[in-house]
């Protein structure tokens, strides 16, 4: 819009400034030009904007007017303001003394209206999704409807498996010690925990949740007493608060149980029920709800706690208590959706007479839950205070694992890298846990899996036939991050599978030679790989892909995962594929176990593969001749 301000401005030569109805006063010094003058105009002009209210881009004319009723259209404007004007241009009438009426024409901008800024990663998911913003028990009934918005839904492996999400230990430690607790027997026990109060405790628990109740209220609070002793069955260090029925935070949506970290975040949320059968709603999905809301509620509170989820993912125990039942479940914020994934299966809490394998199986989880709720509040209490904080995560697919032991060095030792591209994974298959990585200066791959055997890596490495495994760790959880040398596909490195249908025959055959003289080696050691196909074994393409053939560079063999030694290395499951079926049948447990001869059955059986590929199509390869190295396999 338009706004036209009027001044009088008198020469202070003569006349001292004088002020009257609707005018502003202006006083220019004696003796200076025009300049001046727009510069006092200037400033008194924001003055009265800012008084009105408005923000406004300036455009000034000044016009000379001896009354107010003058139409200011027709009259001439003064100079414009930014040129210079000698001080004799003025009106005669002013330079004597008298008054100057102008009228300064600014075009009044609007302030735009404000946008709410945009947000992005868990701050923008709580922000859009049904989880931060309805109230749990109505979002509960229907929770398909949200898990069919990709925008809105937990990443809960509902109404598909998420399989590019990294397994819970990978994704924090704490899970994965959670996990070890409860199934590993050397990881069961810990010294920070009163066995005798802890089992205790977890007995009149289980007594009281197996009780019938009238309403969910008064199961809530009769449970809850016996669960805040079982999480004070401590001995030394950190004590844990009393998990309370109503959580900080302006929302009366209170959850059955909550206890907040000095961030906010919640590190424990339950949700109770009478009974599972008689349900309208679904508990987890309620119990996820609170638990989003609660950590929105957290991440606006303070710049910094803003900071810690933007860069860290942020952790919490969900618990799930219904009729005689208790399960435990992960939460945990990644990048746009959090992750929620179940700890245990469904544990019973009633007893089976004199066998108490049932309460000890509780006892273990509730052991495992206390070790957990400590850890979470730790580490949030490190990632409020981390001076200077750790890298960001920039993708939810990879593990938050930045470091792992040297392999064959000081144990002490660490070997840090940064993971910085995932490796693809053919479709409709379990992604691969395998990463290009950077350690200093280098690239390395870093691989992540639930079996592996270094040992027969770095002795395949003695014999110049492995990459040299340079970091090894056993993690949380059951998995191990293995760090190897990286053989570049930019330098021609690749998997002999991928050319053994355009190489010569020779040059097959003098790959298995190779490989088998290896295999040889290793299986007088005792050592048996259970793998050893064509996709596990890297040339460097320009030596063999050629008519004369150079064999500069020895092949290598990677894939170590199931290997170790005979009588103990085991094939994962009966899923094999056809290469590895070696068998007449798999029917038993003990037909997973690898044998010497199941190698060399392997190692035959993927050369012969390839040969017969090329033989059922004629004039295909180099010829069509069965060679004699292939009499007999399996």
């Amino acid at each position: 819009m338009i706004e036209m301000f009027f001044y009088r401005v008198q020469n202070t030569l003569v006349n001292p400034p004088t002020s009257i109805a609707r005018f502003s006063s202006a006083q220019l010094t004696p003796g200076l030009g025009l300049i001046d003058l727009k510069d006092e105009v200037t400033a008194q002009v924001r003055r009265d904007c800012t008084t009105v209210g408005v923000q406004s881009s300036f455009h000034l004319q000044v016009y000379d007017v001896s009354t107010l009723d003058v139409n200011i259209k027709e009259s001439p404007p003064l100079p414009d303001f930014p040129s210079a004007m000698d001080w004799s241009e003025l009106p005669a009438t002013f330079r004597t003394g008298g008054f100057l009426t102008v009228v300064v024409v600014a075009s009044m901008l609007q302030p735009p209206v404000q946008q709410p800024p945009v947000l992005v990663g868990f701050e923008g998911y709580a922000a859009r999704s049904g989880y931060g913003q309805e109230a749990p028990s109505q979002l509960a009934q229907h929770p398909s409807r949200i898990q069919e918005e990709p925008a809105q839904r937990v990443l809960n492996d509902r109404p598909k498996p998420d399989l590019n999400i990294p397994p819970l230990s990978l994704l924090y430690r704490g899970f994965g010690g959670f996990i070890d607790m409860c199934t590993v027997p050397e990881h069961k026990f810990t010294d920070i925990v009163d066995e005798v109060k802890l089992t205790s405790a977890v007995r009149e628990y289980a007594l009281r949740s197996t009780d019938y109740y009238d309403d969910e209220e008064k199961r809530r609070y009769a449970i809850l007493a016996p669960l805040n002793v079982i999480f004070h069955s401590t001995t030394t260090g950190l004590v844990l608060p009393d998990i309370v029925p109503s959580p900080n935070g302006p929302t009366r949506r209170a959850s059955d149980g909550s206890s907040l970290t000095m961030l906010g975040s919640p590190d424990f949320v339950k949700k109770d029920k009478n009974s599972t059968h008689r349900n309208t709603s679904e508990a987890e999905c309620e119990v996820t709800a609170y638990a989003v809301q609660l950590h929105k509620h957290a991440l606006q509170g303070s710049v910094g706690a803003k900071r810690v989820y933007e860069r860290y993912r942020v952790p919490t125990l969900l618990m799930l208590d219904q009729g005689a039942s208790v399960q435990f479940i992960a939460f945990i914020t990644l990048e746009d959706a959090p992750r929620v994934v179940s700890l245990t299966p469904t544990l019973g809490c009633r007893f089976d007479g004199a066998d108490e394998r049932s309460l000890d199986t509780l006892v273990d989880a509730f052991r495992a839950a206390i070790v957990l709720r400590r850890q979470i509040r730790s580490d949030v209490h490190a990632m409020l205070n981390a001076s200077p904080p750790s890298p960001v995560i920039v993708d939810r697919t990879f593990p938050d694992v930045t470091s792992c032991a040297v392999w064959g060095g000081d144990p002490s030792k660490r070997l840090n890298f940064v993971l910085g591209w995932k490796w693809p994974t053919a479709p409709h298959s379990v992604p691969r846990l395998l990463f290009l990585a950077r350690a200093g200066n280098h690239r390395v791959l870093v691989k992540f899996s639930m079996t592996y055997c270094p040992e027969l890596h770095t002795f395949c490495y003695t014999l110049g036939h492995a990459p040299e495994l340079l970091g090894f760790e056993r993690l949380p959880g059951g998995w191990y991050v293995i760090v190897m040398e990286y053989l570049d596909r930019e330098s021609g490195w690749g998997p002999l599978s991928s050319i053994m249908d355009t190489i010569t025959r020779a040059a097959q055959e003098r790959a298995y030679k190779e490989i088998a003289e290896v295999m040889k080696r290793f299986h007088e050691e005792n050592w048996v790989h259970g793998d050893l196909r064509t996709t596990n074994i890297l040339a460097l393409h320009p030596d063999w892909h050629s008519d004369r053939p150079s064999y500069s560079t020895k092949l290598q063999i990677i894939d170590f995962d199931w290997g170790g030694q005979v009588g103990s290395a085991r094939w994962p499951g009966f899923n094999l594929t056809d290469e590895l079926r070696v068998r007449s049948s798999f029917t038993s447990a003990d037909d997973l176990v690898i044998r010497k001869v199941d190698d060399d059955a392997v190692l035959k059986r993927t050369f012969h593969l390839k040969r017969q590929r090329e033989e059922d199509e004629p004039g295909e390869g180099p010829t069509n001749k069965k060679s004699n190295l292939h009499r007999g396999c399996v």
